[in-house]
């Protein structure tokens, strides 16, 4: 077996050890930032938070990368695409629509990940802007009966 296996980065080919390191820590190691909220070197590996999503070869859709452990030569990985910005901008949606909106008061005291994650990943179009306003204007005639 070989010590080290060939893999593609954003189509370069780096060569990194064959130990069973995860496509984050091998995107970690080469200086990539990858944005995550559940991966820790000393925790199992969960994947829950699918903020880490990075494309893989041809696969259809994106992956974990805290949770692939690449084993062939030349995987390819792809960790700015669309749809990975695409991807992140969901997750990180998903998670403020359901957050409590606590922030002021919150322990974190301004040293809050998901804001943090949200101003470098989140998208620029305000669904939530405005929200008291459309639900004035939407009416619930089509469900009256006649």
């Amino acid at each position: 077996m070989a010590k080290t296996l060939p893999v593609w980065i954003n189509k370069k080919l780096v060569e990194v050890p064959n130990k069973g390191f995860t496509a984050l820590q091998i995107l970690q190691k080469e200086g990539y930032q990858i944005p995550h909220f559940c991966y820790h070197e000393h925790l199992p590996i969960a994947g829950n938070c699918r903020m880490c999503l990075i494309e893989l070869g041809n696969a259809v859709k994106p992956i974990a990368s805290c949770a692939f452990v690449p084993v062939a030569p030349n995987t390819q990985f792809y960790t700015n695409t669309i749809i990975t910005r695409k991807a992140r901008e969901g997750v990180l949606e998903f998670l403020l629509a359901n957050h409590p909106l606590d922030c002021p008061i919150c322990d974190q005291g301004g040293e809050c990940d998901l804001q943090d994650q949200s101003l470098l990943y989140g998208s620029i179009v305000e669904d939530f802007m405005n929200q008291s306003e459309q639900s004035k204007t939407r009416t619930l005639d089509h469900l009256s009966r006649p």
